[in-house]
């Protein structure tokens, strides 16, 4: 019997392989050590761009290589599993338990992994980002901030090499890198099903001031349509900033116009059912209270959609670690019902 060819595609990804393997443990090419492009490699060898990328994928698979999303390939450090040594984290918004929340759980599953968290302070994270390279760290999770300077983070992260995954980034999804995002859409079609099924019509959404998250405002309006009501100016209120003071005026405007409000974060919620109690209203009663962004073991009677943090984080090392082409996630959301979302006392 003959014996079978093998297969002449592999034949040549096997020499790529080969080569490329020998010039790492030769100490030509070193651990943060950029591969090059595709192209350039399959005219290296004679080979097809198909070759080429069968045959890095195998590298990667084997802990070889580090494919970093948005960025390119990289020579790994064998030292860590993936590549992974230092994670950098730009700290954005810290009067936001949300933000200081993923801060613990990533410190925390870095710790578990033995890999060194590398925080930054988020208002001058286009220079924290500039440093990286000779700490030396390739790594981050970030949260975007200012939506309108994104595209020139994004073109820092890759000058510098920065493999990275965007959390939460509802508005431009990670640009060219890999995005977790939590169903924020979702978790406001469950909480507003259950303002309506309570009795509520009259219900406000409230959201920041410079960008509104259109995910949030889209399942708003349609939540509203299903339950055969329209959208009106007056519900709709984008005046958020984090250290805004919620004025008897605007209290006494919210409880004339709704008998419930739905918060962009839980952060302002709480703000908002604290200034509703000194004025003498009664949170749940004389008015509904919920939030988005809340979390699983929060300590207040707040109504809230949690998003998944502990999960959020954990996908974000993954795609970090894994080889491939950026991914963009979507992870669902859960809702806590508590006593600040109660029957209307009035219509």
């Amino acid at each position: 019997m003959a014996t079978p060819t093998k297969n002449p595609k592999i034949r040549c990804t096997d020499r790529v392989e080969a080569d490329l393997v020998g010039q790492i443990k030769s100490g030509r090419l070193k651990p943060g050590d950029r591969i090059p492009v595709n192209r350039q490699l399959a005219d290296r060898y004679g080979v097809s761009l198909a070759t080429v990328n069968l045959a890095l994928l195998k590298m990667a698979d084997k802990g070889h290589l580090v494919r970093r999303n948005g960025v390119g390939t990289f020579v790994a450090d064998r030292r860590q599993p993936g590549g992974l040594r230092t994670v950098a984290f730009p700290m954005h918004s810290s009067y936001n338990p949300l933000h200081v929340s993923m801060l613990a759980e990533l410190s925390h599953q870095l710790t578990e992994r033995n890999i060194r968290p590398l925080i930054g302070d988020g208002t001058g994270e286009a220079a924290f980002i500039r440093q990286l390279p000779a700490v030396p760290c390739h790594d981050m999770i970030r949260f975007p901030f200012s939506v309108t300077n994104e595209p020139e983070i994004w073109k820092l992260l890759q000058e510098k090499s920065i493999n990275t995954v965007i959390i939460n980034d509802f508005w431009l999804q990670g640009g060219p890198f890999s995005c977790i995002n939590a169903d924020l859409a979702g978790g406001v079609r469950t909480m507003l099903a259950h303002l309506f099924e309570l009795g509520h019509r009259q219900i406000m959404i409230m959201d920041e001031d410079i960008i509104p998250c259109m995910t949030v405002l889209a399942a708003y309006a349609e939540m509203l349509h299903r339950h055969g009501h329209y959208v009106e100016n007056r519900l709709i209120k984008l005046i958020l900033v984090h250290d805004f003071i919620f004025e008897k005026s605007l209290l006494d405007e919210i409880y004339r116009n709704c008998t419930a409000v739905l918060l962009i974060q839980h952060y302002y919620a709480a703000k908002l059912a604290k200034a509703f109690t000194a004025a003498g209203y009664q949170v749940g009663k004389d008015i509904s209270i919920a939030a988005l962004g809340g979390m699983e073991h929060g300590g207040d009677e707040i109504s809230t959609v949690v998003l998944p943090v502990k999960e959020s984080i954990s996908r974000a090392l993954e795609l970090l670690a894994r080889s491939g082409e950026p991914q963009k996630i979507l992870l669902p959301t859960s809702c806590l019902f508590k006593a600040s979302t109660q029957p209307p006392s009035r219509q």
